[in-house]
């Protein structure tokens, strides 16, 4: 009897496994996202910047801003990935993250990907340096702007 009470549990064990297995095998079958790249500057609210006193010329710095919940950033840098790292936007300020990369005149390209999603890929010139990532509405947005942002 007690043979065939374990034989039953790992029978239930062995199937549990097979089971979550077989959800999580893939994760390019996760839902797809948009993704949009805005090279214009965003100057569009005065209030909303402030003069650069803490951004460097000679580094790029990505702000993750709204619409992150427990998401998986991966970060690559003329196609090698420098970063990875979980992102929840903090309610009040409206800031999940802001990672700074180094050495602005090396940087070509830059690679963004959400959740094992679509890569999101940047092209920037020497002078665009700070960019504002946000993810709203199944739609990963990258803007870049010439100025600091601010968060009260």
């Amino acid at each position: 009897m007690k043979l065939y009470v374990g034989l039953v549990i790992f029978i239930a064990l062995l199937q549990a496994c097979h089971t979550k297995q077989a959800d999580n095998s893939n994760p390019a079958d996760a839902a797809q996202h948009d993704i949009r790249i805005q090279y214009s500057d965003l100057i569009e609210n005065e209030l909303h910047s402030s003069p650069n006193r803490y951004i460097h010329l000679d580094s790029f710095y990505l702000f993750f801003e709204s619409g992150f919940n427990a998401h998986l950033l991966e970060v690559y840098i003329n196609g090698d990935r420098q970063l990875i790292d979980t992102l929840s936007t903090h309610p009040i300020l409206s800031l999940a993250a802001v990672h700074v990369f180094g050495e602005m005149e090396n940087i070509f390209s830059v690679g963004i990907r959400i959740n094992y999603d679509d890569l999101l890929f940047i092209e920037p010139s020497k002078d665009q340096n700070i960019w504002l990532i946000n993810y709203t509405s199944s739609v990963l947005t990258a803007q870049y702007t010439s100025r600091e942002p601010r968060y009260d």
